[in-house]
């Protein structure tokens, strides 16, 4: 997904993902602010957090957005909100299809191993996939 399909699915029922972030800025996007904070606080790292932080900035509560930007490692923004809210959908679906590609290959790499590739191996490779994306998830927690 990118963001111009992201942006499509805003007319949708349903968010296209599985990643609460990202829920939570589709549903922010459809007016629905209580249930978007919902999700930040499910979501938790560095993602989640930068969303609470958005989510405050839109609300107008300044203080305790800086408190959550301040847990997602960042510094509130000088730009607006809808700009914002561009960064973070851009940054969230590129996050979201580089996690779901890694888990795709670490699944089709254990269903079907390379000839010569043993068990230890591949479970050293689906920890270095699992372990990629994540680090980027945890920042700020």
């Amino acid at each position: 997904m990118d963001l111009a399909a992201f942006r499509a699915s805003l007319s949708g029922d349903t968010p296209p993902t599985d990643d609460l972030a990202l829920q939570a800025l589709w549903r922010e996007a459809n007016g629905d602010w209580d249930a978007a904070h919902d999700l930040t606080n499910q979501a938790g790292g560095g993602d989640g957090a930068w969303v609470h932080a958005y989510l405050h900035r839109v609300e107008g509560d300044l203080s305790n957005a800086d408190y959550w930007y301040r847990r997602a490692q960042r510094s509130r923004p000088s730009c607006s909100t809808a700009e914002e809210w561009d960064a973070l959908a851009t940054e969230l679906v590129r996050w979201d299809g580089m996690n779901l590609d890694l888990l795709q290959l670490q699944a089709s790499l254990q269903a079907s191993p390379p000839p010569g590739v043993g068990g230890a191996l591949l479970e050293g490779l689906g920890t270095a996939l699992s372990a990629a994306v994540p680090v980027h998830y945890e920042a700020g927690e």
